[in-house]
């Protein structure tokens, strides 16, 4: 028969595995919860920097009305070009500098969750303009002025 002080132990062992396996699952769904918080924090920035974008080119295309519907204003210090429906064009140009620019002063933070656009891709022609800021995320922010339409979207993966 186990002495005494041999089964206390047993059962020491058998409460510190236990209290082990409580721990590792108390952190493993923690992670998990992370992981989904990290999603939507991602989503709601992307959405956050969306709808900035689309109250900037409100905002332009209010001064435009109220200045008489000028082709070009100058705008905290940049030349901005307005289409014939008063959405900001972007500058001519090659094609990088055409959306880059357009993205400066559309988005002048540029940053979202503390990253720039990794890459851009022009889609643009004649005087239908589309471009695509890529981020690391995977995730695209679509700015388009097609048929004298402005819209903008969020791409996922």
């Amino acid at each position: 028969m186990p002495s005494k002080a041999r089964v206390v132990s047993i059962f020491g062992h058998y409460k510190m595995a236990l209290w082990f396996a409580v721990i590792c699952t108390l952190l493993l769904s923690l992670l998990s919860s992370v992981e989904k918080l990290r999603v939507n924090i991602e989503d709601t920035a992307f959405a956050v920097a969306t709808k900035r974008i689309l109250d900037r080119a409100n905002l332009y295309k209010q001064q435009w009305v109220l200045s008489g519907q000028p082709e070009q204003l100058t705008i905290d210090g940049h030349a901005v070009n307005f289409s014939s429906n008063g959405w900001v064009k972007p500058k001519n140009g090659d094609e990088f500098d055409l959306c880059l620019s357009w993205f400066l002063v559309l988005y002048p933070e540029r940053v979202v969750i503390d990253e720039t656009p990794s890459s851009v891709e022009n889609f643009s022609e004649l005087n239908s303009y589309r471009c695509d800021y890529i981020f690391s995320q995977g995730k695209r922010i679509r700015i388009e002025l097609v048929e004298g339409k402005f819209s903008i979207d969020i791409i996922d993966r």
